[in-house]
């Protein structure tokens, strides 16, 4: 009888044993689960190693603000801010302009002033989607090439020149000094404005090619572009407007063209030979 009471003690005691093995096995792993953030099985093996729990990308994008003692922390979102938005902010703060140019600059020339800040102001619904007035019957008035909507309404239109003479003449500037050049059209062709350059009377660089120019660092907001085109090629014409850039390698043109008035990428419907970019003074 004692030995069948110890034998039943002995099996009582083992399945004793197992539920205690089992309740350890089940519980307490999930209550450790609950405490931990799931890992994302789609991370690799270098991000899931990252300190506490940022991917390796944010750990090191990530500036960390100090917070003065006694105050309370906000969200990271609030505290940290990307250092490649903070790259993005300082490639866009371009040096100011010193123009160091021999020759005075172009708006000086005309007696132009505040041009960038009149096209900032101007750009909407004044400039923008003013339809091109193509023909070259329009060169016997050149003043019906300097239409933009925002003077004239429906009756809004501009060539290429007729924008940046529009623009040099609101804030001032001399048209009849593109006039005197003798060029057909006067201060609503494009070529008067070379002439200026090839005169030596204002400052300009020349760049063989869009990457060069860009690559150059030369380009501030507002500087004028002309575009030159194989002239020995047939059927060719030339091309003007206003870089405008955020920085010196922005790909941004503000133009008139077939298209309207637009801003656009530094281009024209013929092959561009060279570049003259006419510096701003900065004033």
């Amino acid at each position: 009888m004692k030995d069948l009471y110890m034998k039943y003690l002995l099996i009582a005691a083992g399945a004793l044993l197992v539920v205690t093995i089992l309740i350890l096995g089940i519980f307490v792993p999930a209550e450790k689960k609950k405490m931990q953030p799931p890992v994302d099985q789609t991370q690799s093996q270098e991000q899931q190693q990252s300190p506490v729990g940022l991917n390796t990308e944010t750990a090191s994008e990530s500036v960390p603000v100090k917070i003065p003692e006694g105050t309370t922390a906000a969200p990271d979102t609030a505290t940290t801010q990307s250092t490649e938005e903070m790259t993005t902010e300082a490639k866009k703060e371009e040096p100011e302009r010193v123009y160091s140019l021999s020759s005075p600059a172009i708006d000086e020339y005309l007696g132009a002033t505040g041009v960038v800040k009149w096209l900032e102001d101007h750009c909407n619904d004044y400039y923008l989607k003013t339809e091109f007035l193509i023909g070259s019957y329009s060169f016997d008035n050149p003043e019906n090439l300097l239409h933009p909507y925002g003077e004239y309404g429906e009756d809004g239109r501009m060539n290429c020149t007729g924008f940046v003479s529009h623009v040099m003449k609101s804030c001032g500037g001399d048209l009849s000094i593109l006039t005197a050049q003798g060029q057909w059209g006067g201060y609503a062709n494009a070529v008067s404005y070379w002439k200026l350059a090839n005169q030596g009377a204002v400052g300009c660089l020349t760049f063989d090619s869009v990457e060069e120019l860009l690559a150059s660092g030369e380009a501030r907001k507002g500087d004028i572009l002309y575009l030159e085109p194989d002239w020995s090629a047939e059927n060719t014409d030339c091309h003007i407007g206003f870089f405008w850039g955020d920085d010196s390698s922005d790909n941004k043109f503000w133009n008139s063209d077939l298209r309207g008035n637009a801003i656009t990428e530094i281009t024209m419907i013929y092959p561009i030979q060279k570049i003259y970019l006419f510096p701003l003074s900065g004033k």
